[in-house]
């Protein structure tokens, strides 16, 4: 509890990638002009309101340094999507999508989270044809690498029979 309460040094590192728990973070802008985009965040949480899906991107990454723990705790500056179902997200039942409005952001937030606290998400828009779409982004979970995902089935109770 001393070395916490001492908090961490003055100087902090900032990176523009990190890997934890499989996943490769970018900030947004060293993905910009890249084929690939790792920037894009997802984590549920609470309002005074309800629970909701936060989306958002990565605009910092930060490593804070505590000498006296010895340990270096990750923390991403993010910038939010509103969660308010028909402002800045709404679901599209037909194809069970949730479909998000990346400009603008939630003004009630706070910015850091710790990677361990969310999935990596990548933004899909829709084609230009769309134009009733324009803006709008569809949002695709990713899986961790190195990360194996194991579906059991319930017991089953088998007759073996007599021999």
């Amino acid at each position: 509890m001393k070395g916490l309460s001492w908090g961490p040094n003055s100087k902090t590192t900032s990176w523009n990638m990190y890997f934890v728990n499989g996943y490769k973070f970018h900030t947004k802008a060293w993905a910009d002009g890249k084929k690939t985009t790792n920037s894009g965040l997802y984590v549920k949480g609470v309002t005074g309101k309800g629970e909701y899906g936060f989306y958002g991107t990565i605009h910092y990454i930060y490593e804070l340094e505590y000498a006296a723990l010895n340990k270096n705790i990750p923390l991403l500056y993010c910038e939010w999507v509103d969660p308010t179902i028909n402002v800045r997200t709404r679901f599209h039942s037909q194809y069970n999508a949730v479909e998000i409005k990346l400009s603008g952001r939630y003004g009630l937030y706070d910015p850091f989270i710790l990677p361990q606290k969310v999935r990596q998400v990548y933004y899909v828009t829709y084609p230009n044809i769309c134009k009733n779409l324009c803006g709008w982004f569809v949002p695709i979970k990713t899986k961790p690498r190195g990360h194996v995902q194991v579906h059991m089935q319930a017991h089953q109770r088998v007759d073996l029979g007599q021999p």
